[in-house]
């Protein structure tokens, strides 16, 4: 049916949201396309059992400036029939947008999908103009929220746009979590975002320090069995590590402190959170794992996503903080609520969440009757 299928995302950068995103795509393509190679723009990918298809195409070391965003970009995308872009965040700079309209008008006519995408916020008018050009071409494209969808319906009206879900939501189609476990414990999913915004080498501590002067108190007035610090990137410059290690060694002599080291199988990290009593995500991912798992989170919201997350399952505005800006009274208030069983939880039900992700899958059923040569030329 295909022969080679490209998937194209910020993958093999020790991401568990992208992870998330890889399993399920994969676990799909296997599924309902069963290609003959499936080609991923990654350096690495993990060895596990559901990955084993996928062919990361990018090198570790690059020999020449460029050789894995041109090179071989260029080449793989020359041999696909098909390329899927997907999912998350990955439209809004023009140097990005421009490559993945170059790879789609390589060799001979291709299949284009986006699944699960947001869009937005573009760095200029210009990246604009290329993400609608790029919704144009594609064959389909399913967005994860209702921000997307206007902004793809006003750059692009005629363009094949389906509101869809976040990917990662397809994890727990066959998945039961026990609803009557013990949950303990409170969650940390931070980064430290801000220390690569203009004037967030000095935002950025301040801001770590008024997390970990609020846990001291709460830690001590609340008896919190454990806390758990949960890191969701694994990058060695861009990850996690060093601000759980610093609130790990300001909070240990306060409370069991557990560090929950990364793991490319989001699965650890879906049961991790499952067992907590509540969770403060600064990760898009650990709030997303948390709607999941129904676990109380507060979202610590540092880009337009979080908030977009929020809104589509149907959370208050009152379990969303700002970073940076957010007062330690409130964020203190919040945990209270959740320790005293006073949480809001969404209004999105999970089954309507997981149809809803499943619907960035229904263009392979046209794709099935129509015949690949057909579905090519709509």
């Amino acid at each position: 049916m295909l022969k080679r299928v490209l998937l194209i995302g910020y993958y093999g950068m020790r991401n568990t949201g992208d992870n998330a995103f890889l399993s399920v795509m994969l676990d799909g393509i296997t599924k309902y396309l069963r290609p003959d190679e499936c080609l991923i723009t990654a350096p690495r990918i993990p060895e596990t059992k559901l990955w084993r298809m996928g062919r990361p195409i990018f090198a570790s070391r690059q020999l020449v400036r460029g050789e894995n965003r041109y090179l071989r970009m260029y080449y793989y995308s020359y041999r696909s029939d098909t390329i899927i872009v997907g999912g998350g965040s990955v439209f809004h700079s023009v140097a990005g947008i421009q490559d993945k309209l170059r790879i789609i008008t390589l060799g001979k006519k291709k299949i284009v999908v986006g699944m699960g995408l947001s869009l937005g916020p573009f760095e200029n008018k210009s990246a604009e103009a290329l993400c609608a050009q790029w919704l144009n071409r594609a064959h389909f494209v399913g967005v994860r929220d209702t921000r997307s969808l206007e902004i793809a319906r006003t750059i692009a009206p005629k363009a094949n746009v389906v509101k869809t879900f976040d990917l990662a939501a397809q994890l727990i189609r066959n998945v039961t979590f026990c609803e009557g476990q013990k949950r303990r414990g409170l969650g940390l999913a931070l980064c430290g975002w801000e220390k690569f915004t203009v004037g967030g080498i000095i935002n950025e501590p301040i801001q770590r320090k008024k997390v970990i002067n609020l846990l001291k108190k709460i830690l001590v007035s609340r008896n919190i069995e454990e806390l758990v610090l949960l890191n969701f990137n694994g990058h060695k410059y861009y990850g996690d590590n060093s601000v759980h290690l610093e609130i790990k060694e300001a909070l240990k002599s306060f409370v069991p402190v557990r560090l929950v080291q990364y793991s490319p199988d989001p699965m650890i990290f879906l049961n991790e959170i499952a067992r907590l009593r509540g969770i403060v995500a600064m990760r898009l991912h650990a709030a997303v794992f948390a709607y999941l798992t129904k676990t109380p989170a507060i979202i610590v919201s540092y880009h337009p996503k979080c908030r977009e997350w929020a809104n589509e399952i149907g959370l208050s505005s009152s379990w969303i903080l700002d970073s940076p800006g957010f007062s330690e009274e409130l964020l203190s208030s919040r945990i209270e609520s959740i320790f005293n069983g006073d949480y809001g939880f969404p209004s999105l039900l999970l089954n309507s969440a997981v149809e809803l992700s499943m619907k960035n899958w229904d263009w392979v059923s046209d794709f099935i009757n129509d015949g690949a040569n057909n579905f090519r030329n709509v």
